[in-house]
């Protein structure tokens, strides 16, 4: 008898067969319950709409559109190809994506595969507003703010910031920070400035990463603190802001917080400009104009200033007008000059402005006008921060 005694009987001849057959009837009938409840709910749950679905999957599409549009634009894991980033954003904008719609005018405003035209610019920022993107309406502040295709508004620059900043816009968090480091229709207040700043940046907008360094670096709204400079510096670069190298470069080539070193600032500076800034490139001009760790080269200065120019650097521009004032690897002439740097002012570059008072002052290219002379100084001073 002793093979039918089940451990933990007791000992008790045949007790674990009798037990068991009561323990599994119970829990068949637990697993029946179960089941008819998972079925009960199942039955209860309402199906998807055919329209939810169907708007689901338009709006994957919608995205899918944008995405590629961005992959193009900006030649990521593929060649940049203006023409069929345009195409994917319209593509995207025919299917209602106020995003495509704001991108069609961020291709506007900055020039990339079309001629820079503010007026289209601003219709499709208008259009993606409409659309409901916090991009555009970060778009149109910005217009209203710089006076690109509109007269400079600043309280409707605010407006539109903020709607945006609504909508979850890093780029009008950027913006009004902008405003309060510039005083533009706000007072002067670094503090607002890096708590814009620092909102934009929680929100993955780079220009704003790099603002917070730009403030360390010059001691506004915090003490000066060029490894805070930096270290805010290095996330923006990591997020593939282009400024923000060039500033990186800017620490290398002036020795604040590191030791000078020309090599590192060009090679960051090249950087900037692989990444699309023409802050970048007028810098990398600058290295060769003056010789920072290479020979002069006043010719490969002027190509770095053209591309920085044709990117729509207002300082550029400047710059090229001054290569020909001083006859800079070029012979001097007053009339390009004067045209560069009218072209340079209309960028809104305040040394382009001070240069066109200069040039009326003391009758370059143009016949002395001391009227006109204190309109671009006045100019200067206004614009001037």
């Amino acid at each position: 008898m002793a093979e039918n005694v089940a451990p933990g009987t007791g000992g008790t001849p045949g007790r674990a067969k009798r037990g068991l057959v009561p323990w599994l009837l119970g829990a068949i009938v637990v697993l029946l319950l179960v089941a008819t409840g998972l079925l009960a709910s199942l039955a209860l749950r309402p199906e998807p709409a055919p329209t939810d679905l169907r708007r689901s999957a338009v709006a994957r599409n919608r995205q899918r559109m944008v995405w590629l549009g961005w992959l193009y634009e900006h030649g990521q894991g593929v060649p940049v190809n203006y023409a069929k980033a345009m195409e994917w954003f319209r593509k995207g904008a025919a299917a209602g994506s106020g995003r495509a719609m704001a991108s069609i005018g961020l291709m506007y405003e900055s020039g990339h595969g079309v001629p820079v035209n503010y007026a289209k610019a601003m219709e499709w920022f208008r259009k993606g507003a409409a659309a409901g993107s916090g991009c555009a309406m970060a778009g149109l502040g910005a217009l209203y703010e710089s006076g690109r295709g509109v007269p400079v508004n600043y309280a409707k620059a605010m407006e539109w910031y903020r709607k945006g900043v609504a909508a979850g816009s890093g780029r009008a968090m950027d913006g009004i920070g902008d405003l309060y480091d510039n005083g533009a229709g706000v007072p002067v207040d670094y503090a607002k400035a890096m708590q814009w700043w620092r909102k934009g940046s929680v929100a993955g907008n780079g220009r704003a990463t790099w603002g917070i360094g730009l403030l360390y670096q010059q001691g506004e709204g915090a003490p000066q603190d060029y490894a805070k400079a930096m270290e805010w510096y290095r996330k923006a670069a990591a997020d593939g802001n282009g400024t923000a190298m060039a500033f990186i470069g800017i620490l290398y080539e002036m020795g604040h917080g590191v030791p000078v070193d020309y090599a590192k600032a060009m090679e960051w500076c090249r950087k900037g400009a692989a990444a699309g800034s023409g802050f970048a490139m007028c810098f990398v001009g600058s290295m060769y104009r003056h010789g920072k760790g290479m020979p002069v080269d006043y010719a490969k200065a002027m190509a770095w200033y053209r591309k920085s120019a044709a990117a729509g650097s207002g300082a550029a521009m400047r710059c090229v007008g001054q290569m020909y004032k001083h006859g800079l690897g070029v012979p001097v002439d007053y009339a390009t000059a004067m045209a560069w740097y009218r072209k340079g002012a209309a960028a809104g570059s305040l040394g382009a402005m001070a240069a066109l008072a200069t040039m009326y002052k003391d009758g370059l290219g143009v016949p002395k006008n001391p009227q006109k002379a204190a309109k671009w100084s006045a100019a200067a001073d206004k614009a001037s921060p």
